[in-house]
């Protein structure tokens, strides 16, 4: 039996929603970290039924474009580079608002929470068989403050130190109790010290042999897709999906047709009216479509005109929310209001008791341009 997967992000001026799917399909498949491809590694997969193709046992991904540099410090890095192959101390759930242990098994507060000791998972190996300790920890760290483009996080505007406590446990020093922002530093992925010492700025590494942690190592690459295969050192066990192949298909159009007919099995696309465009053309069509993050709109506040809180006051009025959901969201999405950095999952944080204004946006256009004229501004801004 096949299952399917589609993972995907989306909202406007809301909380977002994540949708997960699954179709079916397959193919196989080797590393060090700067050329040739014989290894890497990912993470969450390993509960996810694999499909079958041939002799071998593949889950089939969709991504686009399809890149030849696995380096967990660019934003551009292809997909299974975070989690499939590096990995970080520690996982939150923004769902559940849940911790999992990946590298790091636990994480306690001291100093006044100015002080953040993790454990280190004992007996973890790098794909290239060489042991995990806390010095790959603290060399990432360092490598972060030493190259702060890599910082993608901003972790050493926090951190004051990083240091080993022995092999297995790492102290992390707060310029100040911030334990909210401990989030971005646990989520770091950590790379090899006995690779990556010798590869100088992190922003400027083409990694195209990767040794990592995580379940899996890269086995083949090409311009139309890239395969993982179970990593034989991953510290989890056997994993239940021995190989991912991850192919380029563009546009949503082509990803929707490969889904809906079983060529692939996961995909992180838009699918407009998914039950009857996907989940009914299978029993064994899924998706998941939770409330993971909030995606919101800033205003540039350096920006002369957008820095005027009556000309805010307008474009928040002119906005229809309800409008943007349903028709640029297809209703996947609620609408956004003043409450909408909560996620639901964390809707008890709610006060109950907060007023209409303070839990609803208005939609009035005529009252927007009122504003905008009051204010002295010509018609044609509006």
């Amino acid at each position: 039996m096949k299952k399917q997967a589609i993972l995907r992000t989306s909202g406007v001026l809301c909380a977002a929603a994540g949708m997960l799917a699954l179709s079916g399909c397959g193919t196989t498949a080797s590393n060090n970290a700067t050329s040739n491809h014989t290894s890497a590694n990912s993470s969450a997969i390993s509960s996810v039924s694999a499909s079958k193709r041939g002799s071998g046992s593949t889950l089939d991904i969709v991504n686009s474009p399809v890149t030849d540099d696995f380096n967990p410090f660019s934003s551009s890095a292809p997909t299974g580079t975070f989690g499939f192959l590096y990995q970080p101390l520690l996982v939150l759930d923004s769902l559940s608002g849940k911790t999992y242990p990946m590298l790091g098994t636990s994480a306690v507060w001291s100093n006044g929470n100015q002080t953040m000791t993790v454990e280190l998972r004992k007996g973890t190996k790098w794909s290239d068989g060489k042991a995990f300790t806390s010095a790959d920890v603290v060399f990432t760290f360092d490598l972060l403050k030493k190259y702060p483009d890599a910082d993608l996080n901003g972790v050493w505007s926090k951190l004051s130190s990083v240091t080993a406590k022995g092999n297995d446990a790492v102290v992390f020093q707060f310029k100040q109790p911030d334990v909210p922002f401990a989030y971005y530093v646990e989520q770091t992925p950590i790379v090899p010290k006995h690779i990556w010492n010798s590869l100088g700025d992190p922003t400027k590494v083409k990694v195209t042999n990767p040794i990592s942690t995580g379940p899996f190592t890269l086995a083949s690459f090409s311009q139309q897709n890239y395969t993982f295969k179970a990593n034989p050192n991953y510290w989890g066990g056997e994993v239940q999906v021995p190989e991912i192949r991850i192919d380029e298909v563009e546009g949503n159009d082509n990803a929707e047709l490969q889904l809906a007919s079983g060529t692939i099995d996961w995909a992180g696309y838009f699918i407009p009216n998914v039950d009857k465009v996907y989940a009914s053309r299978s029993p064994n069509n899924k998706y998941w479509f939770p409330s993971t993050a909030p995606i919101v709109l800033y205003p540039n506040l350096s920006n002369p005109l957008l820095s005027q809180l009556p000309v805010r006051e307008a474009i928040s009025l002119a906005i229809d929310r309800q409008e943007l959901s349903t028709k640029a969201e297809d209703g996947y999405v609620t609408s956004a209001s003043p409450t909408g950095l909560v996620l639901p999952s964390q809707n008890s944080w709610l006060d109950p008791n907060l007023p209409k204004q303070d839990v609803s946006f208005s939609y009035n256009p005529k009252r927007s341009i009122q504003i905008l004229e009051s204010n002295g501004y010509p018609e044609s801004v509006t």
